[in-house]
């Protein structure tokens, strides 16, 4: 779900707009949740991208 939120805010928003913040919002979780399973947004975007990839 949270993979899937930072997709949507990037095909919205565009990735220069994208942060965690963002996302907590839009999955409505704390922002320590979101750090405990992404330690940092370049980290949660290599996982987007890995996803992404691998679907194809």
């Amino acid at each position: 779900m949270k993979l899937d939120s930072a997709a949507q805010l990037i095909a919205t928003d565009g990735m220069s707009r994208l942060s965690m913040e963002a996302i907590d919002q839009k999955v409505d979780v704390s922002r320590s949740l979101m750090y405990k399973y992404f330690i940092s947004l370049s980290h949660l975007f290599r996982e987007l991208l890995k996803r992404e990839l691998t679907i194809r």
